[in-house]
């Protein structure tokens, strides 16, 4: 028999993680994101964040080619 224990992660706690790893330019690659994070379940979670800080109007989303990186762009970010 197996147990399987999970640990509930929050949207909001995904979104202020996302808000977070912004660089100086107000810049993050998707790419880099995901290598924060240690599950499926936590992939998913951060990648419905990213769509609703995209719906809120707080961020936009970027790529330039099919199949590459996905760039988040910080909308509110101040120079």
């Amino acid at each position: 028999p197996y147990e399987l224990n999970r640990e509930p992660i929050k949207l909001e706690k995904q979104k202020d993680l996302i808000m977070g790893s912004f660089d100086g330019e107000g810049r993050l690659f998707f790419a880099s994101l995901l290598m924060k994070l240690q599950s499926k379940m936590e992939v998913v979670i951060t990648f419905l964040a990213v769509l609703d800080l995209v719906k809120e109007g707080i961020c936009a989303l970027r790529q330039k080619y099919t199949f590459s990186d996905i760039e988040l762009i910080n909308l509110r970010f101040k120079a």
